[in-house]
């Protein structure tokens, strides 16, 4: 049974027509839709209700150009699909995919430009969990291979690069995955310039094939830092770890230990001074509030360790003088107290 519809009421202009099962409404058989200008914009067929067999969509010109083909079966995309353009230029293949169970397990882009118009520009093709990978610059040359690791089921949704190598628009190799491994190479495409362990997040760089620097990167208390070393002749000469400004942390570790070292005698001369040593112990340079804040505010200053070592180093010995002080002056008190005693 056939079936039309009409974009107007004077049923002039058709819109579809399709066919149905009798008495259900249930499409079944050929399928055509058309825009307000009699233009045919999808022929299809259907099959118990499912888009069956090939769907054309057209851009509604009167030479019928193809906008997307699709091959289904019972409902799904199964099979080849077309997917073209339309301009000034001309009508032309943008990609071409290829579905099963409504899944898209490959896909080739072609570059659309004047010149290179057909030529491919990427293939992709799922298999498994594994997505393989081609690329093309313009002048055919191979750009990059690889595999990726990828979630079943969920067409590009790449979570884990596993293998690959890049090529420059001359053939020649420039990096390459492989083990974990990622290398990257002179311009002679044969000389390794860096090497990069994913496993271990280690980074080796290379002079003419002999290896100058390693970076490993270290994780700590939420921050990261950077294991530096050097090389000569295969051996480390030097060795540092460095924050991600490049700050030596051993130095900025000992500041910090330094500051608190400071801050911490700062605080025990300022318990002890005000009420437990002698006038004449008071009047001593280092318990004036400003020396004591400008020692520090140098330091600060010039963010130099050393000025700092110097002032904890200061206030140390100053420390021991206010206790050696502090004991005469009370024994040389018991002593008076105790010659009065005896004296009375």
């Amino acid at each position: 049974m056939t079936k039309k519809t009409y974009w107007d009421w004077g049923n002039a202009r058709l819109h579809e027509s399709f066919t149905v099962i009798a008495g259900t409404g249930t499409r079944h058989g050929s399928y055509k839709e058309y825009d307000r200008n009699g233009m045919l914009l999808i022929s299809a067929n259907y099959n118990h209700g499912a888009l069956h067999g090939l769907c054309i969509e057209y851009f509604g010109t009167p030479e019928k150009y193809i906008s997307k083909s699709t091959n289904y079966l019972n409902g799904k995309k199964s099979g080849v699909e077309k997917n073209y353009n339309l301009g000034s230029s001309g009508h032309y293949l943008l990609e071409e995919c290829i579905y099963k169970e409504d899944e898209m397990i490959e896909k080739t882009s072609y570059y659309t430009d004047a010149k290179n118009r057909g030529q491919k520009k990427s293939h992709a093709k799922l298999v498994d969990d594994k997505q393989y990978n081609t690329n093309w610059f313009q002048n055919g040359q191979i750009e990059y291979k690889g595999i990726l690791q990828v979630t079943p089921g969920n067409y590009g949704n790449i979570t884990t690069p596993i293998q690959y190598t890049r090529y420059s628009e001359t053939g020649i190799l420039i990096e390459k995955l492989d083990d974990n491994i990622i290398s990257f190479y002179a311009e002679d495409g044969k000389t390794i310039t860096q090497k990069e362990n994913l496993s271990t997040d280690v980074i080796e760089c290379y002079d003419n094939g002999a290896l100058t620097k390693s970076i490993k990167v270290l994780r700590e208390a939420g921050n990261e830092y950077y294991e530096v070393s050097l090389y000569k002749d295969n051996e480390v000469y030097s060795k540092k770890i460095v924050d991600q400004n490049g700050n030596d942390v051993e130095q900025l570790r000992k500041e910090k230990l330094l500051e608190l070292q400071y801050d911490s005698l700062y605080n025990k001369l300022q318990e002890i001074l005000p009420t437990k040593v002698s006038m004449n112990i008071k009047e001593m340079e280092f318990v004036r509030p400003d020396v004591v804040y400008c020692r520090k505010g140098a330091y600060e200053s010039s963010g130099k360790s050393s000025a700092l070592e110097t002032a904890v180093e200061t206030h140390k010995k100053e420390l021991d003088d206010v206790i050696r002080l502090r004991n005469e002056y009370t024994e040389r008190g018991i002593k008076k107290m105790m010659e009065n005693i005896i004296n009375r």
